[in-house]
């Protein structure tokens, strides 16, 4: 476990570091120097105790000569320094208390108190306290002589990277059959601000890979416990532009924790990153919990919850991914939760993705299981981003032993300049499935879509969309699609569809006042039941006409309803059977009674791997007929169900990332 800061930290069986570092003390105490005066030594201060801020220098600076005890003191440039050991709340009192104070609100959110050091794992820790701290290179820890296994490092006013071109980066590995017996705790935690100019990485790898270019597969990591990846500051911010393929390349900002490549953890896997005010990254950012299939060597499994748990007043960055991976055989015991939590807004310059992936494929793989339930949440003041994309893929046999939902909210603009996607395929293969939006003003350069396989319930709670094309759609026999006041405004199409005839669903029900525009073709809303309830009114843009195709219509008859509700449609509507509506993806005609033939969607194959993972996305429809489902528009979109390389399948290794191949140099 390390809590606190630290550059090219490295903890894998803890003999291994232990002998590592005691060969390295030795090595540095030959030869025999010659034998000096005898003087009087300084005494060493108590181990323990409150832990005071040393004062040799600010900022203090942490370089690659640096040597770290966990006796505990710290030595640069020949001159050594002194921290304090933290033996737990019985001894000591409250962590947050012993180290900073007065406890901050900060502190009680994160429950740094009453969780992380109620663990008796995180105790006895080795603290020191800087004013200041900059990394500037890469320290050497040594844990002989009686020196404690976990490490703290406190910046009172921040902690930076050093240098231009600094990068930060704190990291547990078990890789290659590495094994922790208890938990693996990878914290930074920092009461000011933390500011690294070359990017920030915090993760925990228990993967079976020892590298993965070339690929070179030992055996499956395993760590008993928990694993727990954690970023607090007042502000995290870096200025590295970094980019490129999410678990391969170095990201500006990334938090994660691999067990992918039949990785083993007994617990739970959390990767929580929080800031009191802002997280800044103008390159990608990077949460995930990896726990598929990695290049077909076995997924991983994971004994308790997976989390990615992100907040803060305003974060702007790149691209941005919050993904879990569990697909192709991965394992899940309990939840499978992804939480971003903004007071303010989000800023995304590329696309936006929160994505569970937990699907089997076609060539007889397996899906994922996830025990309880799998959960996508995103809580913003405004959105802008350049594709946002919500999904839970639980296709071809992924098996989630609760429910799946996603819950979209904003209480100001979502401004997507391409497609915006929030759909679950597979949701048959959870005990539930839903998809809520609570308020939110959406303006969507391309298709809003919203999309639900099977049975599930869409709700749409005064929520104004305007878009090229609005689609939303539910398609099992239990399907319901509930809206409850805003407004929805369509330029080319507007589509609201729950066509299922069979089961109790197939229902779209009105149950506050709304407005339907579609400029250029009639909307067309498709049930076997569609309600108006009492006292509601959905109003048909003047410029508009609408065409419902439905088998119990629950409205006034002045709208070719049966009269079971009182209240009606306004404006251009005709009524008829389901069964003549047009294809969810096809465009409508101006009106139901002036049908027109329209040509089969042409669909444009340019080599034999498009061809295949077409196929690979093809599900028999209940006319027996072959249909591939529809698949979002953004250019990162997953080929479903394929094996082929893809953000799902992406792994980094630590040695494939690592800076200047420190951590290579011991894993081999």
């Amino acid at each position: 476990m390390i809590y606190g800061g630290g550059t090219n930290v490295f903890l894998a069986d803890p003999n291994t570091v232990d002998v590592a570092v005691s060969a390295e003390s030795n090595a540095a105490q030959s030869p025999t120097p010659t034998p000096t005066a005898t003087l009087t030594p300084v005494p060493t201060p108590d181990k323990f105790g409150t832990p005071s801020v040393i004062a040799s220098s600010n900022p203090y600076v942490i370089t690659s000569g640096t040597t770290i005890t966990t006796d505990p003191s710290i030595t640069t440039n020949g001159v050594t320094d002194y921290g304090k050991i933290y033996r737990g709340s019985t001894d000591d009192g409250a962590f947050s208390q012993w180290a900073f104070g007065p406890t901050s609100a900060f502190d009680t959110a994160l429950n740094i108190d009453t969780e992380f050091f109620a663990d008796p794992a995180h105790v006895p820790i080795a603290v020191f306290k800087f004013q200041s701290l900059s990394l500037n290179g890469n320290p050497t820890i040594d844990t002989s002589n009686g020196g404690v296994t976990n490490l703290g490092l406190i910046g009172a006013d921040g902690i930076t990277s050093g240098p231009p071109g600094g990068f930060f980066q704190s990291f547990i590995s078990t890789n290659a059959g590495g094994s922790i017996a208890g938990n693996a705790q990878n914290v930074v935690a920092v009461s000011g601000d933390l500011s690294a100019n070359g990017g920030i990485l915090i993760a925990t790898y228990d993967t079976g890979f020892l590298s993965v270019n070339p690929t070179t597969f030992i055996a499956g990591g395993t760590i008993g416990g928990n694993a727990s990846v954690l970023l607090t500051a007042q502000d995290i911010l870096t200025t590295s532009t970094a980019s490129g393929t999410p678990g391969l390349d170095i990201m500006a900002l990334e938090a994660s924790i691999y067990t992918n490549g039949s990785g083993s953890l007994g617990g739970n896997a959390d990767a929580v990153v929080q800031a009191q005010q802002n997280i800044s990254a103008p390159g990608s950012s990077f949460f995930t919990v990896a726990n598929g299939n990695f290049q077909g060597f076995g997924g991983g499994t994971i004994g308790g919850d997976a989390l990615i748990d992100v907040g803060a007043v305003n974060f702007s960055t790149g691209p941005l991914s919050d993904d879990i991976y569990n697909y192709l055989g991965g394992r899940i015991g309990n939840n499978a939760s992804i939480n971003l939590a903004l007071s303010g807004d989000l800023w995304v310059q590329g696309d936006a993705l929160f994505r569970i992936f937990n699907y089997g494929n076609s060539d007889g793989l397996e899906g994922g299981q996830i025990g309880e339930n799998a959960t996508i949440s995103v809580t913003a003041a405004s959105i802008q981003a350049a594709s946002l994309l919500a999904e839970i893929n639980n296709s071809q046999g992924g098996q989630i032993g609760g429910s799946a939902s996603i819950n979209v909210s904003a209480s100001d603009p979502v401004v997507v300049t391409n497609d915006a996607t929030f759909r679950i395929d597979g949701s048959d293969g959870a005990t539930s499935a839903a998809i809520n939006f609570n308020g939110g003003n959406y303006n969507v350069g391309g298709t809003f879509l919203g999309f639900i396989d099977g049975n599930g319930t869409f709700t749409l709670n005064n929520a104004t969309i305007a878009a090229d094309t609005v689609k939303v759609g539910l398609f099992g026999s239990n399907g319901t699609l509930r809206i409850g006041g805003g407004n929805i405004s369509a330029n080319t199409l507007l589509h609201l569809y729950a066509p299922s005839s069979s089961g109790s669903g197939g229902i779209i029900d009105f149950v506050s006042n709304v407005t339907l525009n579609s400029s250029a073709t009639a909307a067309v809303i498709a049930a076997n039941t569609v309600t108006i309830e009492n006292g509601v009114v959905v109003t048909i843009g003047a410029s508009t006409s609408a065409n419902v195709y439905t088998n119990v219509p629950n409205y006034s008859a002045r709208s070719g309803g049966n009269n079971k509700t009182s209240d009606t449609f306004v404006g251009a509507v005709t009524t008829q059977p389901l069964g003549g509506q047009p294809p969810f993806d096809s465009p409508s005609t101006r009106v139901a009674t002036r049908s027109t033939r329209t040509s089969a969607p042409v669909i444009h194959v340019t080599d034999s791997s498009q061809l295949s993972s077409l196929l690979d996305n093809a599900t028999p429809g209940p006319n027996g007929k072959v249909r591939v489902s529809p698949v979002t528009r953004n250019r990162n979109a997953p080929v479903q169900g394929s094996t082929r390389a893809m953000a799902a399948e992406l792994h980094r290794s630590v040695a494939a990332k690592a800076r200047s191949g420190v951590l290579a140099s011991r894993l081999q």
